[in-house]
This record gives C-alpha cells, sequence and structure tokens, in this order.
C-alpha cells in the first residue's frame, strides 16, 4: 500500500506530467503562458523593452503596460537601482486598473536637480515635485532631504519618498528639560561629522528667559562658563543671547580657532529667569524648556537670505507695486550694502500690511516683541527674516530679535526684526536694516558699551562707543552705525556668518560630476572660494592646474547678452562660460587682469544650460561673482 502511494508521484515528476496542457493564453494562468509544446509554463525572463504579460516575465522586474500591450522594464526605488541613473514615474496601465510605479527610464530632459520645471518630463531625473527637479529616495544629496510625497499624474497617484531641495539643513531635536531655580539643567548631543557649525534653541512656552550657561566642545574647550572677570585665559569663545521665550547660541561666533565647531558630543547646562527685570537685575525660576534643538550647517562664504516685510499701513507704503518706491529703494540699498560688505545676497522677498494702529508708535522692546509674536510668519523648506516696518520707534533705531534669531522660529517674541524709517531716506533705512540683519544671521556690535565688544578678534573696539575716534566707527556693526560709505566689515565677522542657518545656497548635484555647481538663476549672483575645489576642467584661456567653482543659470529664453564679472582675492581668476554641459562649448573666457577682476560675456546666447566656471591656474583663494543678463 505505502509502495503504491509512492510510485505515482515519482512517475508524475519524471513525466512532467504536472504542467498543464494549453491550446491557447486563457487556458493558463498568469505568470504562466502557453508554449509551444502546448502546456503552461512561465517562459524565461525577458530584458527591458522586450513584450510581457507580466512583471515574472521581466528580468527588471516590471512588465508595463500601454494600450493593452506590456514591455519589460526595470522596477526601482531609487536612482542607484539603475544603470541609467535614472528612476521615474511610469504609468502602469493594466485593464484591472492603471496605477503609478517607479521604473528605470531613459533621459529625456535637460534640468537638474533644484531647478525649477513644470513637467517630469523637463527633469534628468525625470521627477518633478513642487516646481523643482527631484529623485525617488535613497539616499538623498547634500542641500536635498527625503521628504514622504503623493506624486499625482494624469489623475492617479503614488506615495514615495522623494529627495526635495531644502535649503533648511537638519536640526537635532534634543527634546523637553525641566529647569529647576537650585539647579542648572544640562543636556548633550552628538555633532556630526560633515557640519561645521550650529544654532542652539532654546524655546519656553511661558515666555520665561531660558540662558546657556554652560557650554562644552567634545575635546573639553569651554565655549560658554569659562571664570570672569576674565584672564587671558578664560574668555568665552561663544555668546548666548537670550530674550522671553527664547535662547540662542551660534558656533563658532568668534575667529578663535579655539572656538570652532568640531564634530563629537557637547555638554551644556542651562536655567530660566524671570522676565521681569532680566538682564539687569535677574531672577532665577523653575519652569520647563518645551524645546531644545541644534540647528546644524555646512559652513560656506555667502549665500541668500530671504525677507518678509511687514508695513504699518501708517508708514504709508503700498504693498499692491512692490511697496513702492521708497520699499524698493530700501530692499536695493539693502542688497547692495549685504552683496559689497557681507558676501550675502536677498533672495525671496514677501510683502503684507498689519493690520492698523499695529505699527504706529513702538515704545519699548515688550512691544515690539508683542509684534513679532503676533505677525511673524515662516514660509516651507525656506527660512523667512521677519521685519515690521513701523511708523515709529521711539527707543531705538532698530531692534533685533535675537543673535542669532531662532532659526525657523516664528509666533514668539523673539521672532523678527522691528525698524521705523529714518529722517535720512529709504537709502539710510536699507543701511539700518542690513545692520539689524547681520545681528539676526550672528553678530554682535563691535563695540557694546553693556554685552561688551563681539568674540571676533579682527574687529577693532572701543572703549566708549560714544566718544568720536573709535577704531570701529565706520563698521556696519559699530552700535552707532554710520549710513554712508565708508562701510567695513572684516574676514572675522564674514567668518561667523559663514556658519548662519538663515542663509541657503542653490545647489544642482550632479550638475558637473564632484563639483558642488551652485545655482545663479533665481539671484545672480555668489560669493565662495576654489579652496578645496575639485580640480578636473580647463578652458582655452588658461585655469588647467588650479581648483574650480561651478555656477549654472538657466535662461528660458535667448537673450541679448549674457554677462558675468569675478573678482578674486588672493588669486587670479579664469573665468569661462560654457554651453549646455559644464564641459561643453565654450562660450567666452578671459583671464584676470591687475585688479583681480575679469568680465566675460556671450552675445544672443541660447536658451538652456550656461555653466560659469571661476578656475586658476594654480593658486586659489575667494572670489565674488555677478552675472547680467539683458533680455
Amino acid at each position: 500500500m505505502r509502495l503504491w502511494l509512492v510510485l505515482p508521484a515519482a512517475l508524475l515528476a519524471a513525466s512532467g506530467c504536472g504542467e498543464k496542457s494549453c491550446t491557447s493564453e486563457a487556458d493558463c494562468q498568469l505568470p504562466a503562458v502557453c508554449g509551444p509544446d502546448g502546456r503552461c509554463a512561465a517562459p524565461p525572463p525577458a530584458a527591458d523593452g522586450v513584450a510581457c504579460r507580466h512583471d515574472a516575465h521581466c528580468q527588471g522586474g516590471a512588465c508595463l503596460f500601454t494600450d493593452g500591450a506590456g514591455l519589460c522594464a526595470t522596477a526601482c526605488q531609487s536612482a542607484s537601482d539603475c544603470t541609467s541613473g535614472r528612476c521615474a514615474v511610469a504609468t502602469d496601465a493594466r485593464a484591472e486598473g492603471s496605477r503609478l510605479r517607479l521604473a528605470c527610464t531613459a533621459v529625456t530632459g535637460d534640468r537638474y536637480a533644484a531647478e525649477t520645471c513644470t513637467g517630469d518630463g523637463q527633469c534628468r531625473s525625470g521627477i518633478c515635485h513642487d516646481g523643482h527637479c527631484s529623485s525617488p529616495c535613497g539616499t538623498c544629496p547634500t542641500e536635498f532631504e527625503c521628504q514622504p510625497a503623493t506624486l499625482s499624474r494624469a489623475g492617479l497617484s503614488l506615495d514615495h519618498g522623494v529627495c526635495t531641495w531644502w535649503p533648511v539643513q537638519p536640526e537635532l531635536e534634543l527634546g523637553a528639560f525641566d529647569t529647576p531655580a537650585a539647579t542648572a539643567a544640562s543636556a548633550s548631543f552628538e555633532l556630526p561629522p560633515g557640519f561645521d557649525a550650529f544654532t542652539l534653541v532654546l524655546e519656553d512656552a511661558e515666555n520665561l528667559v531660558p540662558v546657556v550657561t554652560r557650554l562644552v566642545g567634545p575635546d573639553g574647550t569651554v565655549l560658554i562658563g569659562n571664570p570672569q572677570p576674565a584672564d587671558a585665559g578664560s574668555l568665552d569663545l561663544a555668546r548666548c543671547s537670550s530674550s522671553p521665550g527664547t535662547a540662542t547660541v551660534l558656533v563658532p561666533g568668534t575667529d578663535d580657532p579655539r572656538g570652532a565647531a568640531r564634530p563629537g558630543r557637547y555638554q551644556l547646562e542651562f536655567v530660566t529667569y524671570q522676565a521681569a527685570g532680566f538682564p539687569l537685575m535677574p531672577t532665577r525660576a523653575s519652569g520647563r524648556v518645551e524645546r531644545l534643538a541644534a540647528a546644524l550647517k555646512r559652513r560656506a562664504p555667502g549665500g541668500v537670505v530671504d525677507v518678509w516685510i511687514h508695513m504699518a499701513p501708517e508708514v504709508g507704503y503700498s504693498v499692491a507695486d512692490g511697496g513702492g518706491t521708497w520699499v524698493r529703494t530700501l530692499l536695493s540699498r539693502f542688497d547692495a550694502v549685504a552683496r559689497d560688505k557681507l558676501g550675502v545676497a536677498l533672495g525671496q522677498v514677501r510683502m503684507d500690511l498689519l493690520p492698523l494702529d499695529a505699527g504706529v508708535t513702538i515704545d519699548s522692546s515688550t512691544e515690539s516683541r508683542a509684534l513679532w509674536a503676533a505677525y511673524s510668519v515662516g514660509a516651507p523648506a525656506s527660512r523667512m527674516i521677519n521685519v515690521m516696518v513701523v511708523d515709529e520707534l521711539t527707543f531705538a533705531g532698530g531692534l533685533a530679535g535675537g543673535v542669532p534669531g531662532a532659526p525657523g522660529v516664528y509666533g514668539r517674541p523673539g521672532s523678527g526684526i522691528t525698524l521705523a524709517p529714518l529722517g535720512s531716506g529709504p537709502a539710510s533705512t536699507g543701511v539700518l536694516l542690513a545692520h539689524e540683519v547681520s545681528h539676526y544671521l550672528g553678530l554682535f556690535h563691535s563695540t557694546d558699551g553693556f554685552l561688551g565688544p563681539d568674540l571676533i578678534r579682527d574687529t577693532p573696539e572701543c572703549d566708549d562707543p560714544s566718544a568720536s575716534g573709535c577704531p570701529d566707527a565706520r563698521n556696519l556693526m559699530f552700535p552707532f552705525f554710520p549710513t554712508g560709505e565708508p562701510l567695513a566689515i572684516t574676514d572675522g565677522q564674514r567668518g561667523v556668518l559663514e556658519g548662519s542657518a538663515w542663509l541657503y545656497r542653490w545647489l544642482h548635484p550632479g550638475a558637473c560630476g564632484t563639483h558642488d555647481v551652485v545655482g545663479l538663476t533665481r539671484v545672480p549672483f555668489a560669493t565662495g572660494t576654489t579652496v578645496g575645489a575639485p580640480a578636473t576642467l580647463s578652458a582655452t584661456c588658461g585655469g588647467g592646474g588650479g581648483p574650480e567653482r561651478v555656477h549654472l543659470l538657466r535662461l528660458e529664453a535667448t537673450a541679448t547678452r549674457l554677462e558675468a564679472t569675478v573678482t578674486g582675492n588672493g588669486f587670479t581668476p579664469v573665468l569661462s562660460l560654457r554651453q549646455a554641459e559644464c564641459g561643453g562649448t565654450e562660450g567666452a573666457c578671459t583671464v584676470a587682469g591687475g585688479s583681480g577682476t575679469a568680465t566675460a560675456g556671450v552675445d544672443n546666447p541660447a536658451a538652456g544650460a550656461w555653466f560659469i566656471v571661476v578656475d586658476s591656474d594654480a593658486d586659489a583663494g575667494s572670489y565674488q561673482l555677478e552675472v547680467t543678463v539683458t533680455p
């Protein structure tokens, strides 16, 4: 009996009788098909582009249907799954219901990551999301962050993480902490490799005043909390800026190398004070810091700053026409000072009107803080510095809510800048705005009779800022700052600004090999350095031996002229303009003369990508680049 049960199974396996007989495809259940031998079996997996009826028929695991016919493709989750480097959205139009899938496809578009777009076909990545060329998440490049996304196409949708252009760099959320009146609260965090600046942010919902009393670096260097009065070896290397509800610390806040931000574990202690009487007669208070965070930054020269202007109706400037001549003059002067002195360009500008009577007369910092708490607003993936233009500010020319302002924090008593029009006009008020924005980015006064001078060694200081003849009287950060040229800023001050979490750059990864390609399309201005950059390109007029920086400008239509001007500091720049690719056809090339400035231009430049390369034959250094497009 036992032999009778086993023997038919052995005979069945040997004869192949387990395969179903068929005369047509209808006799077989997918993925099996009716073979030439009249039996149902799955065919060998086919290469991409071969006809298919089921995913199992394809080597790449995807059978995509169009008009009832299927073709094999390679399924993917990110660009790393594709030899083409492009993992794009594809429509799988099956009879039982269409759907969106991700599949490796050929590159058709010419726009690089983070460039603006209106459709998938414009992007080399094959995905246009939220108006920028993106790609499905695997490992996202610098300045991109993996964000959950719903990709919608022709009434279909697919949920998948997308590497999204994200100028706001990562934040470490460290949690909430009780602050007893008798002892200091403590916390620690790890600064990851690849970041060389951070801003600590403390928020207190009850509007107590948080204060960082001690900050110690990974190597044991005490940044905050050295003994006072300070002797030659006990100076603080960072400074806490505190106000009701928020406190911030920018590291590095000095050009002293001991105060540099280094990867590793930082330890800090902090307390809270009652707002009344602070800082002259501080009283410790028990409370709770609801949020402690560290905003991380990769330092880089210059950058772009976005502002949101809120104007009191009584000031008399219209939002409808861009604020009118007064506001345009204000912003133009601010942009000129920021570019020339700080290496920073004005980016996105938004405007609105404050409610009637909200900004008529501000008599105290308390009233200004109430204005910031009520009307400051943010924008997705951007950090807008909120500026309240009021009719009259009776106790100061301008006021900033923190040094630096708490990045990404809005609707709080420290979330903004307040200023009133200066009697000398909008151009002078533009310098005032540059001064206050510099506070918000992280610069203290060069001389300060109350807090003491900043921690930057190359800024001169004065014992009495009200006296004449102060060596820093022309510095933009002097408390009684000048409104006309010459205005001064030091290398140390610019170095501190490099770590500001409020500044960002457009980067286009993959646009030129290993280069961090800086975008110029929206803001045709950049500062940077060729120090440490790759040395892979050369131009017809030079630049074969030194490192270079690459910039991308996209023209939407043929222009009359495209012109770029670079000024080098410490090296002789070679400037070249190339079309379509960073190693593409050279439209112009020139070498700087004795002034260190070079200008190159192209007449009737065609629409498309233009790469502007700042190179050198040997040396390296910092530079400033400005581009002009004549329509």
